[in-house]
């Protein structure tokens, strides 16, 4: 093993335990900071993309990650915390982990919502154990909020996911999985 994957493997095994151990800190989450940044990202989304905007009010459920954290090198790791709501209403807080693996290097952070398009779709979610995404899930890229331009009211799919607000530069290719878990309150 040369220095420098010696060093890759350091740094991604750094990142991800630093990642994984915030989502076990139950302890010290304000839920009350995860409300406010959840409700200012929402306003940021909403003002700047009427698409958006449509698809809140078409939504049966809306998951919202204000600050989504991710570190790569090679591996990475990226965390977030958000909640889950319905009608205007928070009835759950969640945590949002990911590993990749590949061809990548950067940091960065980013703001995630997952709109559920159907009743069926968010029972699905809210009954899970852990909820990782699916074929049936459409995703929409932006460098920032103003320019989303994609035009979801034609969309069928059951979940459809937006990233916004990003700073930050990671670049790269890689293999991801996410998994969503709901942090007891």
């Amino acid at each position: 093993m040369n220095i420098l994957s010696r060093r890759v493997f350091f740094l991604s095994t750094c990142s991800f335990g630093f990642l994984t151990a915030c989502s076990f800190q139950k302890s010290s989450i304000d839920f009350d900071q995860i409300d406010y940044q959840v409700k200012n990202a929402l306003e940021v989304l909403l003002e700047t993309s009427s698409s958006a905007a449509d698809l809140y009010e078409r939504a049966a459920g809306v998951l919202i990650f204000p600050l989504v954290s991710e570190v790569s090198f090679g591996y990475g790791a990226s965390f977030g915390r958000g909640s889950l709501k319905i009608k205007d209403a928070t009835v759950g807080y969640y945590s949002a982990l990911a590993a990749s693996w590949g061809l990548q290097f950067g940091i960065k952070q980013y703001s995630h919502c997952i709109f559920f398009m159907t009743e069926d779709s968010l029972a699905n979610f809210q009954n899970s154990f852990g909820y990782n995404i699916g074929a049936d899930f459409s995703y929409a890229f932006s460098s920032d909020a103003s320019s989303i331009g994609i035009d979801f009211r034609g969309s069928t799919a059951p979940v459809i996911g937006v990233i916004f607000d990003q700073e930050g530069l990671a670049t790269g290719i890689s293999l991801e999985g996410v998994k969503y878990s709901k942090i007891r309150h």
